[in-house]
């Protein structure tokens, strides 16, 4: 590593943020993306009632996976990655389903055989 991008590194300066550094960002998220994506294809039952209806709901897919920012960057590249990725998901998904957290507290208990108090 070059002495000036070390200097860089430890004082936290933002404007050795390059290519190189970007693309390495891009590949730990295509990483973490991969690893995700395996573990719920093995951790969710295709045949479970609940699966079965958000299939169901036929949404447009997007040619490429969405892939989260989940790689550390300086703020500026960080914000603008984020933003990128809340207009594919807007695209991709205009209007998502409320959430009801204990309805997912719930299934969660039911999969793993917790009975609720």
């Amino acid at each position: 590593m070059p002495a000036g991008r070390l200097v860089a590194l430890i004082l936290g300066l933002d404007e050795y943020w390059g290519p190189h550094e970007e693309n390495t960002a891009r590949l730990l998220e295509a990483q973490s993306y991969a690893l995700e994506f395996a573990w719920a294809d093995r951790a969710i039952d295709p045949d479970d009632p609940a699966v079965k209806a958000e299939r169901a709901r036929k949404r447009k897919l997007p040619p490429h996976p969405i892939v989260p920012p989940v790689a550390f960057r300086p703020k500026k590249a960080a914000d603008e990655r984020m933003a990128e990725y809340v207009e594919q998901v807007r695209k991709y998904l205009p209007n998502p389903d409320p959430v009801d957290p204990f309805e997912q507290l719930a299934l969660w208990k039911a999969q793993r055989g917790i009975q609720s108090t």
